[in-house]
């Protein structure tokens, strides 16, 4: 296995159908956000907030819909 930074070189990878949600993206985007700062009255927060509404049309969730995963290891043992 391959070292980087001293660190062993880990990965996966998927493959599958990826479907584009433009109406869930500002919701989304805030769910994670309250989820990882956890108060969403924080100026970090605020911040972030403020700059998800000001570009909301663009932001866009993707969904993944894996039907294949492969992992370093998995190509690696092909070797």
């Amino acid at each position: 296995m391959s070292n980087v930074f001293g660190e062993l070189v880990r990965w996966i990878a998927f493959e599958g159908t990826v479907t584009i949600h433009e109406d869930s993206g500002l919701r989304t985007a805030e769910h994670l956000l309250m989820r990882y700062v956890g108060d969403l009255d924080s100026p970090t927060a605020y911040e972030a907030v403020k700059i998800f509404r000001s570009v909301g049309p663009l932001l866009v969730e993707l969904r993944l819909v894996p039907e294949r995963i492969r992992t370093y290891a998995e190509i690696h043992d092909q070797k």
